[in-house]
């Protein structure tokens, strides 16, 4: 199996590239300025991931990362703020069947992104909503 090249605290290449992307008006720059990261990339290739150099480095990339990341971050349609967030939830057993569930018949809770919930997974179906971070826990 292939190791990767980076340290373990720095994202690979491609995950570094997303805020590039939100802020390049046209290809032609996002692929020049994709090619300068490469390059930046690379050339500390070399170094020891236990150095001093590649802690600084992974600093500085972190804040430089900060500092280029798109002020509203993309939401996922079904996450909160999106456009399909909560659309057409199920509809709750008791109102489907006017307060007469048939026996045997139970509800599957789920989560607030409409995907089942998986025993032991995400707690007890209690969930925080950060609208600001757009993201629950």
């Amino acid at each position: 199996m292939r190791q990767p090249t980076h340290p373990p605290s720095l994202p690979p290449l491609p995950p570094l590239l997303y805020p590039l992307s939100n802020r390049a008006i046209d290809r032609e720059v996002f692929l020049s300025e994709a090619d300068k990261l490469r390059g930046e990339f690379q050339s500390n290739a070399h170094l020891a991931p236990e150095s001093g150099r590649v802690k600084a480095l992974v600093r500085e990339a972190q804040e430089k990362l900060l500092t280029h990341s798109h002020p509203d971050k993309y939401i996922l349609p079904w996450m909160p703020g999106g456009t399909l967030f909560m659309r057409n939830p199920p509809l709750p057993f008791d109102v489907v069947f006017a307060g007469h569930v048939p026996e045997g018949l139970h509800e599957e809770p789920i989560n607030i992104d409409l995907t089942p919930v998986v025993k032991g997974e995400k707690g007890d179906g209690r969930v925080l909503v950060d609208s600001a971070n757009k993201a629950y826990f």
